[in-house]
């Protein structure tokens, strides 16, 4: 029986591991565990690495229908040089530098205003 500490630091140094003590049924269990943390993921947002861009859409509804043209509008006006103040196109006229939910002078918005600035901002990155 192992009554001290430096019993059992030298029945822990000198066991020997080999694969004859491995617990092979646990060993499976939590590989199986692990994999299936992998590719849960990987299942889940299969979209992103579709080989078909117009596959690669994650959110759909009302980001693509609403949220995206705004604020490729947005940025379209940013880059002219003019201020995003109404936006005529959308429920016959709507404030845009109002909308919280457009965030004109949000910071991310900004910086991928600037990362695209000449060119239109993907679907991807906004997402």
């Amino acid at each position: 029986m192992i009554t001290t500490v430096a019993q059992a630091r030298t029945a822990l140094a000198t066991r020997r591991y080999s694969l004859a003590n491995v617990n092979w049924a646990v060993l499976a269990r939590d590989l199986a565990a692990v994999t299936i943390l992998i590719l849960l993921p990987i299942v889940t947002f299969w979209a992103l690495w579709a080989v078909n861009p117009d596959d690669r859409v994650i959110f759909t509804g009302d980001v693509l229908v609403g949220a995206f043209p705004t604020r490729v509008y947005v940025h379209r006006l940013l880059t002219s040089g003019q201020i995003p103040l109404w936006n005529p196109y959308q429920l016959g006229g709507m404030p845009l530098l109002a909308d919280a939910q457009v965030a004109v002078y949000y910071l991310p918005n900004l910086l991928l205003d600037s990362i695209y600035w000449s060119r239109d901002i993907p679907y991807e990155a906004f997402e």
